[in-house]
């Protein structure tokens, strides 16, 4: 069942992406696509390289949440992200699933860890996206309102992540409740370092519409390429089979709003491609420093860090004691 849901999933994603390039290279976008033809090297290395710093920020974002469980490699974590950005297009969660293999094999990471630090990340990401994304529907661009709102939802998050997570160790239901992220959330300098990333990593993927946009000689407003950069960023997280296709055609629909439908289908496609360019040599590169030959065939590459201890899978800190453990 949950295979044919996959294949049935990833048969729709394709028959998206194929209907938005129909879209994007329609006669109404004539213009746009000899614009593209002829487009100069700066914009296009500058869309590279905000795709580059995005997949950095998202590497650096899974390295500082997961501190307070475990010190790995940073440039390791970049790598294993630019692997997991790069096979998000396929089905079976593939890029979800390469990251903790990967961090299973090579850093010994026990999955109750792995769930704990995945469940931190998409939940501090999606504390930012979400509001900043409802708030420039609602205000419809980046004016006075709109920098307070947004900066009082982020704080908010912040703290209310903070006090939650300390709030767990007293009650075992709100722990449970939290799926095993209050045991990160719960330490100030793992929210407050993965947030300041993240709003790093909401400019670039606004960049990357913005310079997209500029491109094809369509320029859109900031707040404009921040709904569709959330967009973007909400549907890579919750797409079930694979990002290629849905992403792009949200986008396609946002822009009917502004009877901008075959720009921004576009606009998303130069995105991706982007993306997909940039993420496959990064993955390549990530591929031979993690000697993901060996982890293949079950052979770690990697020996614990001195402070880590004697054994790869022990925590480089003393662990949180668990509600379970205070009642008992």
């Amino acid at each position: 069942m949950s295979v044919a849901f996959q294949l049935v999933g990833f048969a729709i994603s394709i028959a998206l992406f194929l209907w938005v390039i129909r879209q994007a290279t329609s006669e109404e976008n004539a213009e746009s696509l000899e614009r593209l033809r002829n487009a100069a090297v700066g914009p296009v290395l500058g869309l590279l390289a905000l795709t580059a710093a995005s997949v950095l920020l998202n590497g650096l974002i899974f390295w500082v949440t997961v501190r307070p469980l475990r010190k790995l490699d940073p440039v390791g974590v970049v790598g294993v992200n630019a692997i997991a950005t790069f096979l998000s297009i396929l089905p079976f969660k593939i890029g979800f699933l390469s990251r903790a293999l990967i961090h299973r094999s090579r850093d010994g990471m026990p999955i109750i860890d792995l769930a704990s630090w995945f469940i931190s990340v998409s939940l501090l990401g999606m504390s930012v996206f979400v509001p900043l994304g409802v708030i420039s529907l609602w205000r419809g661009e980046l004016d006075g309102v709109w920098w307070a709102a947004s900066g009082a939802s982020i704080v908010f998050a912040c703290v209310a992540a903070v006090v939650l997570g300390r709030l767990s160790q007293k009650h075992a239901w709100l722990a449970k409740l939290s799926l095993g992220s209050w045991r990160i959330v719960m330490h100030p300098s793992a929210v407050i370092s993965s947030t300041t990333f993240r709003l790093m990593d909401v400019a670039a993927l606004g960049g990357r519409f913005l310079v997209a946009a500029s491109i094809i000689g369509q320029p859109i407003s900031f707040a404009e390429a921040g709904k569709h950069g959330t967009a973007f960023y909400l549907i890579s997280v919750l797409s079930p089979a694979g990002v290629l296709g849905f992403r792009e055609t949200a986008s396609e629909r946002l822009g009917m709003v502004s009877d901008a439908a075959e720009q921004f289908a576009l606009i998303a496609l130069l995105v991706t491609f982007a993306e997909i360019l940039v993420a496959g040599g990064l993955a390549l590169a990530a591929a031979a420093y993690l000697r993901v030959d060996k982890l293949l065939l079950g052979q770690r590459t990697k020996k614990p860090l001195p402070e880590e201890g004697a054994s790869p899978a022990e925590p480089d800190r003393e662990e949180p004691i668990s509600p379970d453990e205070r009642s008992s």
